[in-house]
């Protein structure tokens, strides 16, 4: 019995050793990264972030992080329409952009880039077209086609982009759609 009891006994502290020695230091809960910057000349992005481990002495250490702004957008409705959206930094764009229509769905006939400011709606019976601060152009449905839009008519915000393909010459309804949210910084 004796026997047992010494083997509890060692069981026990070899148990302990293995528990108390896997409790080794830790790292605390660092602090969140803080928002991206603006993208500067380079389009490079930067914000401070925190990293913790056996190099850092398990203390939160802050480190600046950098990140390439996006330099075009690529955008895809749900039924073939696929446009490139360039320049920009990220989702801000200034001066004239252009979209370029990689392609479109079948039997598309017009292609229509509506920007406007956020939060702006026609009311009914108001012409879209005479809306202040947006702009409407049609053109004809070629994959290849590029499409410039020049930003400088309109004031500096956020807007709503959509580019629609449609076989109506009137417009709606609408065969694909594709929508973004753009800052104009100009």
């Amino acid at each position: 019995m004796k026997q047992i009891m010494r083997g509890l006994s060692l069981l026990t502290f070899v148990l302990m050793i293995i528990f108390i020695g896997g409790c080794g230091p830790s790292c605390p809960q660092c602090l969140q990264p803080t928002s991206w910057s603006e993208c500067d000349d380079n389009s490079i992005k930067t914000r401070t972030n925190y990293k913790c481990g056996e190099d850092t002495s398990f203390q939160c250490q802050s480190y600046t992080e950098e990140s390439q702004c996006k330099t075009e957008l690529s955008l895809r409705g749900a039924k073939g329409l696929d446009i490139v959206i360039s320049p920009t930094l990220d989702e801000l764009v200034k001066g004239t952009i252009k979209i370029n229509v990689n392609s479109i769905p079948n039997d598309v006939k017009n292609v229509w880039v509506m920007m406007g400011p956020q939060g702006q709606q026609p009311q009914p019976g108001e012409d879209p077209f005479k809306m202040p601060n947006t702009i409407i152009q049609i053109e004809d449905a070629t994959a290849g086609k590029i499409i410039f839009v020049d930003t400088n008519k309109v004031d500096d915000g956020v807007y709503n982009l959509g580019v629609m393909a449609t076989n109506n010459p009137n417009g709606a309804p609408w065969i694909d759609v594709i929508q973004a949210q753009l800052v104009v910084k100009n």
